[in-house]
């Protein structure tokens, strides 16, 4: 199902109006505990937050939003809605269907790389996927959106900011020598992968980030066969280059990330960035946000195994 190659910070969250148990009671999850958002070693936390991601199919004039972490009860509810040999079903919100916590008529925001719009719900998508019925939340695009060349969106429920965009990471020249960035990483390698680390497997994204903080480097090396496994890692890097902090320790076989997008969901001038990650056929679209001046990941869409 996931054709996209295939999100404020928890700060301004907290200090919304709304507050963080309200948008979870918007997903449908219980509002987590100081613990909840703590990530476990390796893994970024799934707890809720404002954002999904989708994509726009300007066939359909629509936004479809990915929904993911439904329960075994949703599930059996969606299930009623793809009768006979049906793979995919449209059905309004208030349809017996649809678990009450997606019935929503609140208007989201997107975010895409030719700035943000508002969108209002028009309807859902129940489709047959390989864990059981999945669901698209489906919005329709303003008319003046209807031509938009890009599909990625990330969806928001407040205003986005003024002049709020996806910016997409490309390649760009360094302000410091990139040999000093595999110095510095070297020694968090392990030993038997150390020959491994090289230019070419490193993805180094400059930004606005809170001090110490300068660089996120990401390591993706897959590796000569299969069975070697890839050297992946995620790090944050100062002006030094030295290890700021470690989202995700180089190691051999661990889920590797690329940053695609950059954005300013705060408009304070400091960055979130936008990551895809991949293993195998597990993908995890994250977002990368600071609390209190650390970096931290939240789960924007998982699709695989549990």
């Amino acid at each position: 199902m996931r054709s996209l190659c295939p999100p404020l910070s928890l700060r301004s969250v907290a200090a919304s109006p709304w507050g963080l148990s309200a948008l979870c009671a918007w997903l449908g999850l219980a509002a987590p505990t100081p613990d909840a958002l703590a990530a476990p070693p390796g893994q970024p936390p799934a707890v809720a937050t404002p954002h999904r991601v989708g994509r726009i199919d300007p066939k359909a004039n629509e936004v479809q939003v990915d929904v993911f972490g439904l329960t075994e009860k949703d599930q059996q509810q969606l299930q009623g809605g793809l009768r006979g040999d049906s793979a995919s079903k449209r059905v309004p919100l208030n349809s017996a269907f649809v678990p009450a916590r997606f019935r929503s008529t609140a208007a989201v925001w997107c975010l895409t790389t030719e700035g943000s719009f508002q969108a209002r719900p028009k309807g859902v998508r129940i489709f047959t996927g390989g864990g059981g019925p999945g669901l698209n939340l489906l919005f329709s695009l303003p008319a003046e959106r209807k031509n938009t060349q890009h599909r990625d969106v990330l969806v928001l429920t407040q205003p986005a900011p003024p002049n709020g965009k996806l910016v997409p990471i490309t390649p760009g020249p360094l302000p410091l020598p990139a040999d000093r960035f595999l110095s510095a990483l070297r020694p968090a390698v392990p030993a038997d992968a150390k020959q491994r680390l090289t230019l070419s497997a490193l993805q180094i994204v400059p930004g606005k980030f809170p001090a110490p903080h300068a660089y996120l480097v990401s390591v993706r090396e897959p590796g000569p066969s299969l069975l070697a496994g890839a050297l992946t890692g995620l790090v944050m890097m100062d002006n030094g280059p030295a290890l700021s902090h470690t989202l995700q320790a180089p190691a051999l076989g661990e889920q590797d990330f690329v940053a695609r997008y950059r954005l300013d969901l705060d408009g304070d001038g400091i960055e979130e960035l936008w990551l895809h990650g991949q293993t195998g056929e597990d993908e995890v679209d994250t977002l990368l946000s600071w609390q209190a001046g650390k970096p931290q990941r939240t789960v924007l869409y998982r699709y695989g195994s549990d």
